[in-house]
């Protein structure tokens, strides 16, 4: 990713390009281009890189080798966290399981992971999102006694 691809004044990441094989490419679908929020984490991280071309260049400034880094640094920190194996992509489903765990909205996070619609989020990880009532109406009761005793 380069730098040209970070909003800090709208604290945004814009996807953009892709990157395959070390080479720059145009995104699968028109849904992956798109603006992903930049969470404060984030924005902290980004703000402390040298601003050359790439935000994470590899030692010669050029793009991430991919490869390199999952077999140098990915695999081997797993294996230091005591964790088995498992490809970054995977990193995408860490993020919409802790997201929806945590109570966030299913439609932002599937703008965030450049879903059009939230139908595959509730297929794939509807187990995690977090209901917050008893699942017997009380809260449909409790907000329409609300409304009732407030009336217009």
């Amino acid at each position: 990713m380069r730098w040209e691809h970070i909003d800090f004044a709208h604290k945004k990441i814009l996807v953009r390009r892709g990157l395959v094989r070390g080479v720059e490419t145009d995104l699968k679908t028109m849904a992956s281009t798109r603006e992903v929020d930049m969470l404060p984490t984030v924005e902290e991280v980004l703000q402390s890189q040298p601003r050359d071309e790439y935000v994470f260049p590899n030692a010669d400034g050029g793009p991430l080798d991919l490869t390199n880094m999952r077999v140098r640094i990915w695999f081997p920190t797993l294996e230091r966290a005591g964790l088995k194996p498992r490809n970054l992509y995977q990193t995408r489903h860490t993020f919409a399981s802790l997201m929806l765990q945590s109570g966030e909205d299913p439609a932002w996070i599937a703008r965030m992971m450049g879903h059009t619609t939230t139908k595959m989020l509730y297929e794939r990880y509807g187990r995690f999102i977090q209901y917050r009532t008893r699942h017997d109406g009380a809260a449909y009761l409790e907000a329409s006694r609300g409304a009732r005793e407030h009336g217009p």
